[in-house]
């Protein structure tokens, strides 16, 4: 893949799954990869928004790209990294506090909702 050009592939390719995935879907796997307890209210007045977020990913494809971890596995590594990174790096969080006890802790959060 790093020998490609832009000229070659163009200058956009969709990477992803290739898999569809509703936003409540998306939702309740973060929640339980956070440990978060609470409840996620939905503003049903609202527009559902588009009915599938489905990316096209032939393109990669074709070039022989293939993901190497799934979804869970990259949400639960991006949290863990978050969460190992927050107090080194204060602006990776809106609601840091170098005062507050385990801001970095995923319960800190349920008690800001």
């Amino acid at each position: 893949m790093e020998n490609y050009d832009a000229k070659v592939i163009g200058e956009f390719v969709n990477i992803g799954i290739g898999k569809d995935l509703k936003i409540k879907e998306l939702a309740e796997l973060v929640k339980e990869i956070i440990g978060f307890k609470g409840k996620i209210i939905w503003d049903t007045s609202r527009p559902d928004g588009i009915p599938r977020k489905l990316l096209d990913v032939s393109r990669i494809k074709a070039l022989g790209w293939e993901p190497k971890i799934e979804l869970e596995e990259g949400i639960k590594r991006t949290y863990e990294w978050y969460v190992g990174n927050a107090e080194q790096k204060s602006s990776l969080s809106p609601f840091y506090n170098p005062n507050r006890e385990n801001h970095a802790n995923p319960n800190f959060y349920q008690s800001l909702v």
